[in-house]
C-alpha cells in the first residue's frame, strides 16, 4: 500500500527571520519553525498532492508534494537561488521546478534584445528555447515515476512562460 504521508524537511543557512511559511492558493497553511539548527519539518498526513509556496523572506519558491513524498530542501539566504536544492523522495519534480525558473529568469535579458528581430526569427529562438526545456522535461518524466499532476504543473512552469513571450512580442511589435 502508498503511504499517504508526506514529509517535506529543510534546513535554511543564514537565515532571515525564524521561520518558513507555507502557502496553498496564496493563503499561509502553516509556519514552519527553525530549530536552533536551523532546520524545519512539516509532515502531512492525507495529503493528496498540492502545489504549494515556501517562503523565508525575502525569498520564496514553488513546491510539489504529494502522497509519499520524503523532500529535503537546503538553502543559503546569502544566495538564495543559487543554493536551494532538494534532495529525497519528489526531489527531481522540484529541482526542475527551481531550475526552470531560473534558466528563465536568465533568458529575460537576452530576449529583451531580440523583441526588434522580425517574427519569424523571434519565434524561431522561442521555440529552440522552449524544445530544450522540453526533452529535458520528456527524459525526466522517462526516468521519474511522475503523477499526472506532476506532469501537468512541471510542464507548464516552461509551457506557460514561452507562450507569454510570444503574446508580449505580439503586443510590443503590434503584430
Amino acid at each position: 500500500t502508498k503511504s499517504l504521508e508526506a514529509y517535506f524537511t529543510g534546513e535554511i543557512i543564514n537565515p532571515s527571520s525564524d521561520n518558513v511559511l507555507l502557502y496553498s492558493d496564496n493563503k499561509i497553511i502553516d509556519t514552519l519553525k527553525l530549530s536552533l539548527q536551523k532546520r524545519f519539518f512539516k509532515k502531512f498526513d492525507s495529503i493528496n498532492y498540492g502545489l504549494f509556496k515556501m517562503e523565508h523572506l525575502p525569498e520564496n519558491q514553488m513546491i510539489i508534494i504529494e502522497s509519499g513524498d520524503s523532500i529535503l530542501s537546503r538553502a543559503n539566504m546569502s544566495d538564495f537561488n543559487g543554493s536551494l536544492f532538494f534532495s529525497g523522495k519528489g526531489a527531481a519534480k522540484n529541482n526542475f521546478l527551481m531550475e526552470t525558473y531560473l534558466k528563465l529568469q536568465n533568458e529575460i535579458s537576452f530576449l529583451s534584445t531580440k523583441y526588434s528581430l522580425k517574427g519569424k526569427s523571434f519565434n524561431k529562438i522561442i521555440d529552440s528555447l522552449q524544445n530544450e526545456k522540453y526533452n529535458k522535461w520528456k527524459r525526466l518524466i522517462k526516468k521519474n515515476n511522475f503523477s499526472n499532476f506532476s506532469k501537468k504543473i512541471t510542464e507548464a512552469s516552461f509551457k506557460y512562460p514561452y507562450a507569454n513571450r510570444k503574446a508580449r512580442y505580439a503586443l510590443i511589435r503590434g503584430k
